[in-house]
C-alpha cells in the first residue's frame, strides 16, 4: 500500500488517484497507513460469508464511492509493472506445468501469477 500510495502522491502513475483503501481485516496495518496518508480506509470482513457475498459487499462500497469495475481493474492495471492482466492462458500455462512432470522438483512452492503486482505493492 505504501509503495503504491506513494507512487499515485509523486505522480509515478500519471492521472492516478487512490479513492478508497479495503482490507477484509480490521486490524490490518495498511489502513491505519492509509488513515495517515489522509485515504478513506474500510474494513469489509468476510465473517463466514462466501466469496461471492463478500465481494458484492466491496462492489457496493465501491459503487457508494463512483468506483465502479472497470476503474478498479484500471487501477490495478496501471499499477501493475507488466501493465495489463494477465490472461486465462497464462494461468492455464502455470497450471500444466505445475501438473506436469516438468515440475517433479517442485515443492513447496508458492507461485505468483500477478504480473509482478505483489512484489510492486508490498515491495
Amino acid at each position: 500500500m505504501l509503495a503504491l500510495s506513494d507512487a499515485v502522491r509523486d505522480g509515478g502513475i500519471p492521472d492516478a488517484e487512490i479513492a478508497v483503501v479495503i482490507s477484509d481485516k480490521a486490524a490490518a496495518r495498511g489502513l491505519e497507513l492509509a488513515r495517515e496518508r489522509g485515504i478513506e480506509a474500510l474494513a469489509i470482513e468476510r465473517r463466514g460469508r462466501n466469496r461471492e457475498e463478500h465481494e458484492r459487499e466491496i462492489i457496493a462500497a465501491l459503487r457508494e464511492r463512483n468506483v465502479d469495475r472497470a476503474t478498479a481493474a484500471a487501477g490495478f492495471t496501471r499499477a501493475n509493472p507488466l501493465g495489463r492482466t494477465g490472461t486465462p492462458e497464462e494461468v492455464a500455462d502455470l497450471v500444466a506445468f505445475l501438473v506436469s512432470d516438468r515440475s517433479n522438483f517442485t515443492t513447496g512452492s508458492s507461485v505468483s501469477i500477478d504480473g509482478g503486482y505483489h512484489r510492486y505493492v508490498f515491495g
